[in-house]
């Protein structure tokens, strides 16, 4: 609904959402529309709910992927102070498998070249021979080189063919 600009639905389903009584349930649609609707402090509250509610019961890598969210989100809005203090809460209190290829991204973006090379390593190992994911590695090493040389970025991608029905990438 936020996507398609269906202001009806959208108002039904933020209604339903805020219905919820245990905060699991709607979490991830409701941070999504804040994020997408450039609404930074409301996504940043929901992320501290879900610290409280997924934490509570061991969901450590789901808390994980909450706050690598909301540093890429911050980093794309250029908010270097708010994306470089969660990625150090990533660092520390995460598994870094949990969260590489977003801490590369993140990265990239802050074009801090001394951390997207810090993280790469962990991206790269196998996870599998797909073509999904050699394009997975071929994307997360050319952001890695984005942030000092764009260029050399740029020549990296010129080579990933990309079929959407294949990847998520």
């Amino acid at each position: 609904a936020v996507i398609t600009g269906d202001a009806e639905l959208e108002a039904a389903q933020t209604r339903w959402a805020t219905s919820r009584d245990d905060v699991r349930e709607s979490l991830f649609v409701r941070w999504g529309v804040a994020t997408y609707r450039g609404r930074l402090r409301e996504a940043a509250d929901l992320v501290a709910k879900g610290e409280q509610a997924f934490g509570a019961i061991g969901l450590w890598p789901v808390v994980g992927r909450l706050r690598a969210g909301m540093a890429l989100t911050f980093a794309l809005a250029e908010d270097r102070t708010r994306a470089t203090a969660l990625l150090k809460r990533l660092e520390h209190d995460h598994p870094v498998e949990d969260t590489a290829d977003e801490l590369v991204v993140v990265a990239a973006l802050l074009r801090d070249p001394a951390l997207a090379r810090r993280w790469l390593p962990v991206t790269l190992k196998p996870r599998s021979t797909s073509l999904e994911d050699r394009r997975v590695a071929t994307l997360l090493t050319a952001l890695a080189d984005a942030a000092s040389d764009p260029a050399k970025a740029l020549g990296a991608l010129t080579d990933l063919r990309q079929n959407v029905n294949e990847s998520e990438v």
